[in-house]
């Protein structure tokens, strides 16, 4: 008899056992299911094995088994550039700061690369799509980020080319020493250069699309960035 009463209470405990590491699963499987859910309609996206990934990867910044408004928004930076979004992502630290600098990508024109734990991201913009041809001045912004601090590092910018051959700005045609520099810190780092339009009659440049490119050199690594606009 007591045989008996000991087989039945093992049997009892493996199915408590049991019936609890069931219910542990179908709660994690249900809970997963709901947050890939709430990625793709957010993104209003049908790539589930795109969202499946995600949650694999940053299942962590769930609260309650639910992702915030700001891991959401990172998803859909994430589904249009993967790579890019992780590394701004581990180079800034914070979803916030990430998806600060990637909501901006539409006005920018973005390069990077990694090497030997070594990672730059360099991107470019104008204040403006569209300039006079009249003189005027272009605000060309630079923004590099970076995993390491690295100290003042050259760049060099050239653009508006000349219908008599190359191009007409150069370091310069900015900065009479042509020493153009950045202070990069490891993070965000962003520094704006007032550039003269170059006279359409001097110099040779025509109406219609015209570009600025930037340069950047540090050690083996060799990034460059062109941001086109419009000559009016």
């Amino acid at each position: 008899m007591r045989h008996g009463i000991g087989i039945a209470s093992v049997f009892l405990i493996v199915l408590i056992i049991g019936g609890y590491f069931g219910y542990q699963f179908y709660a994690e499987h249900r809970s997963r299911s709901e947050r890939i859910s709430s990625l793709m309609k957010y993104a209003n996206t049908t790539d589930y094995d795109k969202a499946f990934l995600f949650d694999e990867k940053y299942s962590h910044m769930a609260n309650d088994n639910a992702y915030n408004q700001s891991v959401l928004e990172f998803f859909s930076y994430w589904l249009l550039n993967q790579s890019l979004a992780e590394t701004c992502l581990e180079i800034l630290g914070t979803v916030g700061e990430a998806n600060n600098y990637l909501s901006k990508l539409d006005s920018y024109a973005t390069s990077y690369c990694s090497k030997d734990n070594f990672t730059l991201v360099l991107s470019v913009s104008t204040d403006r799509d569209e300039y006079p041809l009249s003189i005027g001045e272009v605000n060309f912004t630079v923004i590099i980020l970076s995993n390491k601090d690295l100290g003042y590092v050259k760049i060099d910018i050239f653009g508006f080319k000349s219908r008599y051959g190359g191009y007409v700005v150069n370091n310069k045609w900015i900065n009479n020493t042509s020493v153009l520099k950045i202070l990069v810190g490891k993070g965000f780092n962003s520094k704006s250069f007032s550039i003269d339009v170059p006279c359409s009659p001097c110099y040779g440049v025509a109406s219609g699309l015209n570009s600025l490119t930037c340069v950047i050199k540090y050690n083996s690594l060799n990034l460059n960035v062109t941001k086109t606009f419009l000559l009016k």
